[in-house]
């Protein structure tokens, strides 16, 4: 317990003299474009229309499709966007051909490795909710979503740009609203879902409390203080997305060396049965 203490001294004292050197290493490697907005829709053919970017010209627009005709009930939440190089994370249905839009959780990494969809001829489908005489059909993630993140891709002079949108969808899809959008600017670079470039734990959940991340140099150091707490998942992407490591483990703390590691920004993800925690670290 003494080597714990003064190792995790030692840390802190790193982190108070180094601070500013990370602090202007974060903002060269984690530029995001940031945008707070507050919408609801709930009128048929009103939507919301956003520059990813801010680069004046639109990119995306999500759309409320709602109306009533004598037996039938329509409400659906869609989306497109303005040419085929703008995309979303989801997946095609085999059986009619829509694109599904996936419900991302805050903290996950939005990057290369998830399926990316572009614009067709047939809208992107949040949430579909129809009824026709004594028939029901429903389909999509969103349905009853509250606070959920749609992952956004836009490929620029063969450069990759990813982002999110924060978006609550009601459980007949008939109100759609928008929280807030952002993009991160560094190229084939991923970002987390919630991300807005100050993003460091994620700390409604219970765990981050309890689980501490931290690195020096090429060290990265995890400690779980729950007592009595069983295994921890530990998981390292690069920027891009790709995982770096994987490990299981029952130790209480963990001194990873990462002397071959390129220098840069990685996102260490710790989870156990009490929660998880998701920090961005500097490997130097």
């Amino acid at each position: 317990m003494k080597h714990k203490e003064s190792l995790f001294r030692k840390l802190q004292a790193y982190s108070s003299v180094a601070a500013g050197v990370l602090a202007m290493q974060a903002v060269a490697n984690a530029q995001i474009v940031y945008t707070d907005t507050t919408a609801t829709f709930d009128t048929n053919q009103t939507g919301f229309s956003f520059d990813l970017n801010h680069d004046g010209t639109t990119d995306f627009t999500f759309f409320l499709l709602r109306y009533n005709t004598g037996s039938q009930i329509n409400y659906q939440v869609l989306g497109f966007g303005s040419n085929s190089v703008y995309e979303v994370a989801g997946e095609v249905n085999t059986t009619n051909g829509y694109v599904y839009v996936n419900q991302i959780n805050e903290g996950d990494a939005i990057g290369a490795d998830l399926s990316w969809q572009p614009y067709n001829s047939l809208f992107w489908v949040f949430a579909r909710h129809i009824e026709s005489g004594s028939s029901l059909i429903e389909n999509g993630h969103w349905l009853g979503a509250s606070g959920k993140y749609a992952g956004l891709r836009l490929t620029l002079a063969d450069q990759s740009y990813y982002g999110w949108i924060r978006l609550d969808v009601d459980s007949q899809a008939a109100v759609f609203s928008v929280h807030d959008f952002a993009m991160q600017s560094i190229p084939d670079s991923s970002i987390l879902a919630g991300d807005r470039d100050t993003l460091t734990a994620i700390p409604a959940i219970p765990a981050a409390n309890h689980i501490h991340i931290a690195s020096i140099g090429r060290n990265v150091i995890i400690e779980n203080t729950y007592p009595g707490s069983s295994s921890m998942n530990i998981e390292i992407l690069d920027i891009a997305g790709s995982v770096r490591f994987t490990r299981t483990t029952r130790q209480k703390e963990i001194k990873l060396e990462l002397p071959d590691w390129s220098p840069g920004i990685y996102i260490v993800t710790a989870t156990t049965d009490e929660g998880r925690v998701t920090k961005k670290i500097s490997i130097r």
